[in-house]
């Protein structure tokens, strides 16, 4: 092969890599960036809150993972509610939430520092979403188990409907509650940091009972599968699931992996995830724990994704708190890695990543 010949070949390969270098750094730390075309957030609105309904279905633990080696009863679906929820709306200094009383979902999420169109500097993006069908998207969270305990079909309690981060405060927390007919309360809090996209989900239990009281906490992402941009010359960005454990940090599960089969694992630590261009959503256990990771795809065209701590045994008298951490935001690494070891993988520069890591 000609000099000449070899030297093109090497400047069309060095341009290439160049581009997607640059494409790469531009979905981190470029200028804002506009919403998908697939959302249509002034149509979302008309329809009002309640328009697509998410999946009822809770996640059982597998023996593995439960406190006792007692099969788990139906009791848990017995929470499930007919009544529609309040709105509480939380807003800090980087983001707008809505949270259902109806399961404590996070059914909306605003970036206010990332505008939905550059012509639209003043409209945040709406990452999750429990309205437009193709863009739904949202973080439901409950406990299950062997003892009756709330779910995200459950009805709760509340104090106030709207939480703002106050000025010269470093936090503002949502208090949502529920109390079993045996006597064992349950008082979950959503915590919000100051320039954080991170938020803390505690469920604080109190066996008032005179029984123990068996459950674990589970948090999972459900959305739909979105339109494919297309297009010769867009850069392909990957949307769908992600897993991580300490054998394989960084597992694609997209949706046709979801379909044909159910995730059903433990893993040590680790962290389950939904991303898409620009932006991801995350829960993210004890690092130490032997956690439960599981799927589920709803006959409606959706897939749950998620994960639960391990079954604790409360005595009666007693109380213990179980915990999740839940990131909603941009995908900036620093940020992704104070949350979790390896949630920075979730920027997903696929092939380039060794480069993009060394840099």
């Amino acid at each position: 092969m000609a000099v000449e010949q070899i030297r093109m070949i090497l400047i069309i390969a060095l341009a290439l890599v160049s581009f997607l270098l640059w494409d790469a750094w531009q979905r981190d730390y470029g200028p804002q960036p506009s919403a998908p075309s697939g959302t249509d957030t002034a149509a979302s609105d008309e329809t009002g809150h309640g328009s697509e309904q998410p999946g009822d279905a809770v996640p059982r633990l597998p023996q593995s993972v439960q406190a006792t080696s007692k099969s788990a009863p139906s009791s848990n679906e017995a929470t499930l509610e007919t009544d529609a929820g309040r709105m509480i709306t939380v807003r800090t200094d980087v983001l707008q939430v809505e949270i259902d009383t109806l399961g404590g979902t996070i059914s909306r999420v605003e970036l206010l520092d990332y505008p939905v169109a550059n012509d639209k500097p003043d409209e945040p993006f709406r990452l999750l979403d429990d309205v437009n069908s193709k863009a739904f998207f949202v973080a439901q969270s409950g406990l299950t188990g062997e003892s009756p305990a709330p779910n995200h079909n459950t009805q709760y309690e509340f104090d106030a409907e709207t939480y703002q981060l106050a000025d010269g405060s470093d936090f503002v927390e949502v208090p949502l509650r529920w109390r079993s007919e045996d006597g064992v309360e349950f008082v979950r809090t959503y915590r919000f940091e100051r320039d954080s996209y991170a938020v803390d989900v505690r469920v604080n239990v109190i066996n008032r009972s005179a029984e123990t009281w068996n459950g674990a906490l589970y948090g999972q992402l459900l959305r739909g599968e979105p339109d494919s941009p297309g297009g010769l010359f867009r850069t392909y960005t990957y949307t769908g699931g992600i897993l991580s454990g300490p054998d394989k940090p960084y597992e694609k599960v997209d949706f046709s992996d979801l379909e044909s089969q159910n995730v059903d694992r433990v893993v040590t630590g680790g962290w389950v995830a939904m991303i898409q261009h620009y932006f991801a959503a995350a829960w993210v256990p004890g690092a130490e724990d032997s956690n439960y990771y599981y799927s589920q795809a709803a006959n409606n065209g959706r897939f749950s994704l998620g994960v639960a701590t391990p079954s604790m045994a409360i005595p009666a008298g007693d109380s213990h708190e179980l915990s999740l951490a839940f990131y909603v935001g941009p995908k900036i690494q620093k940020r992704m890695q104070a949350v979790a070891e390896h949630l920075e993988r979730a920027v997903d520069y696929g092939w380039l990543w060794l480069i993009a890591a060394g840099s």
